[in-house]
């Protein structure tokens, strides 16, 4: 009697499951169509020209930190402008979290940073690239998209 009781669940799930593929089966992809919204933005020739990279590379240091948001995020004298320094216990806490969302790859700030170069928002020069597109990654242009998506210095 009991096995009964199963095979009864067990055909009715099976009689659901084919019902299921018959209506997914009819199911097409839809046609192409016509395109209605169309930047013009095309990655090939407007992205950059280098692959996304994330762990085992360098990411933000003390360097970028303080080339980012100034001397704010030194604890204590500043050394020499091209070097780092100690930072502050919160600047610190950002850049540890940043590198560690950043391990993944930057691919958001890759994509976001391509169309802001694109519609002219913000200029290449400015983070240390020619033209679109960029030849290579720059530490400063690609650091500085961590900048761009959190809007400002760690506080």
């Amino acid at each position: 009697m009991r096995y009964l009781k199963h095979l009864n669940r067990l055909n009715g799930i099976t009689l659901l499951i084919l019902f299921m593929l018959a209506v997914l089966g009819g199911v097409r992809a839809q046609d192409q169509g016509e395109i209605v919204a169309d930047m013009g933005f095309r990655p090939d020739v407007n992205g950059f020209s280098f692959e996304n990279y994330g762990e085992g590379n360098d990411n933000l240091t003390a360097v970028e930190m303080r080339r980012m948001f100034g001397d704010g995020v030194c604890d204590g004298k500043a050394k020499p402008s091209d070097e780092g320094c100690d930072l502050t216990p919160t600047a610190q806490m950002w850049m540890d979290n940043t590198n560690q969302e950043m391990s993944g790859g930057h691919c958001e700030g890759m994509a976001a940073l391509s169309l802001v170069f694109y519609t002219g928002t913000e200029n290449t020069g400015d983070f240390g690239g020619r033209a679109i597109p960029i030849p290579s990654p720059s530490r400063t242009m690609i650091l500085s998209s961590a900048k761009l998506h959190t809007g400002g210095p760690p506080r």
